[in-house]
């Protein structure tokens, strides 16, 4: 199936809820959710190799971080999606993937179909409980999906992306512990992000001038 083939499959899904947004949307139980207690050792650990990523193997940061996400969460799967257009359509690829998702890399999903356009467009934190309820698409991708938390991945202080973690059972649920470790994850990796596309734009600057 190609990349169209597989949008407008996801689109066609759109009709096929189970149940409303309101029901898988739950992001005020972050709020009421006991934390667990920081672990700044593993955090000051995990930005340390980002920052040795970055020195190494900049064009690697989005993935490592992805990595890192994964094992301070606990979660099942984690990712970092960026809007794009593609054939005249918004949507959200997958432009790095870690754990049971991770066959899925460079895939793409509806900007306004998405968990990741409900967080980009409210600028926030989102938690969702069985996403697969409202967004049908997902049962396909990760048949376990019991909690999925995002955070707004930004360029300049604009959202154009998130950073995400997903749990696959229900035992395992996300707090602000984990807001506040992708938070920091995200804006370490959006700087980064962000110097490659400069670095893009003068290689294309460069290339245009010669």
């Amino acid at each position: 199936m190609t990349a169209f083939e597989q949008l407008q499959v996801m689109l066609a899904s759109c009709s096929g809820a189970e149940a409303d947004l309101d029901r898988v949307l739950i992001t005020p139980e972050l709020s009421t959710r006991p934390p667990r207690l920081p672990d700044y050792r593993a955090e000051n650990e995990a930005l340390s190799v980002l920052v040795q990523c970055l020195a190494a193997a900049p064009a690697q940061v989005l993935q490592r971080t992805c990595e890192l996400a994964l094992d301070l969460c606990g979660a099942h799967s984690s990712g970092i999606s960026i809007e794009e257009d593609f054939e005249g359509k918004r949507v959200f690829r997958w432009q790095a993937l870690a754990g049971e998702m991770a066959p899925y890399l460079q895939h793409i999903i509806p900007r306004d179909f998405a968990p990741c356009g409900v967080t980009v467009d409210l600028d926030a934190p989102q938690l969702f409980a069985r996403p697969e309820l409202y967004y049908p698409y997902v049962r396909a991708i990760q048949s376990t999906a019991s909690e999925l938390l995002l955070i707004p991945f930004k360029v300049d202080d604009k959202p154009v992306g998130t950073l995400w973690v997903m749990s696959g059972t229900a035992e395992h649920r996300f707090d602000r512990e984990d807001t506040r470790l992708l938070t920091s994850l995200s804006q370490f990796a959006s700087a980064a992000y962000k110097a490659l596309l400069t670095q893009k734009e003068l290689e294309a600057e460069i290339i245009g001038h010669m």
